[in-house]
């Protein structure tokens, strides 16, 4: 493997050193990432007029890599080109009361099931002021209930339940528990799949105002407008850094300007 860039952000020591290189072990874009982290090198040992004569790259195009591996914590493969990775991994969070409490109740109920265990909770967490913590962590479970028999993409019992006007928790906890599912994924610098994300939740916003749930619309468009900016906010950043290399390009194209004609001495001066 070729000599990688560690100088400046990996100074802890080995271990995240090494935990850093594997970021891109059997990484598909390995080659290009490797290439980029020995221009950096390069750049900073010989300078920004060296390293465009020998790679053509420009000083704002190696800092915009730079910049790059520093706001993601040296992530060597945030050198990929169009890796817009988030840069902290989602996690859904348990409010530790919430999760004590099922932990203790179940321990003391073997089998007890959900629909047994909700209204226990929701009791104790209105007593406990804990009401809208549990809610919200509620509406990101329901993100697995089924599909209706009718056909509607959620079981409407449970999008009854999203739709009620006090439950404005449970519909944020259950647009947050979608968004969340998708994970960490590369990220198409095109924005496609944000695109095809905001057409999806449109669209099942509308099939639910069609059946009557309008407040459980309202939140699914909310999420396909999330998606849609997502994919804008992609799309921007991506376009950065091409019309960085394109320029780098061009002037690494352009024709050399012809020498300066030498002039002699004026007649008079003779």
């Amino acid at each position: 493997m070729k000599q990688i860039y560690v100088e400046s952000y990996y100074r802890s020591g080995y271990n995240r050193c090494m935990k850093k290189l594997n970021d891109i072990l059997n990484h598909p874009r390995q080659k290009v990432i490797e290439e980029r982290i020995k221009i950096i090198e390069f750049f900073d040992e010989y300078g920004d007029q060296t390293t465009k004569k020998a790679f053509g790259k420009s000083r704002s195009t190696v800092y915009l890599w730079k910049r790059r591996l520093k706001e993601s914590g040296g992530r060597l493969s945030s050198l990929c080109p169009g890796d817009k990775a988030p840069k902290r991994k989602r996690s859904r969070l348990i409010d530790p009361f919430i999760e004590g409490f099922i932990i203790s109740y179940r321990t003391l109920h073997p089998g007890v099931d959900k629909a047994t265990i909700t209204p226990v909770l929701k009791e104790i967490c209105e007593k406990t002021g804990h009401l809208e913590v549990a809610m919200s962590q509620l509406g990101q479970v329901l993100i697995y209930a089924p599909p209706d028999p009718d056909g509607l993409w959620i079981h409407k019992t449970v999008a009854e339940a999203l739709n009620a006007k006090n439950s404005e928790e449970m519909r944020s906890g259950f647009s947050t528990g979608v968004f969340n599912s998708r994970g960490v994924v590369w990220v198409d610098p095109s924005g496609k799949p944000e695109d095809e994300l905001a057409a999806k939740y449109n669209a099942k916003g509308d099939e639910v105002e069609a059946a009557g749930f309008h407040r459980l619309a309202v939140a699914m468009r909310s999420l396909a407008g999330t998606y849609s900016r997502e994919a804008e906010r992609i799309r921007k950043e991506h376009s950065v850094e091409e019309e960085a290399e394109a320029g780098d390009d061009a002037q690494q194209g352009a024709a050399p300007l012809p020498p300066a004609p030498r002039t002699g001495p004026s007649e008079g001066a003779r």
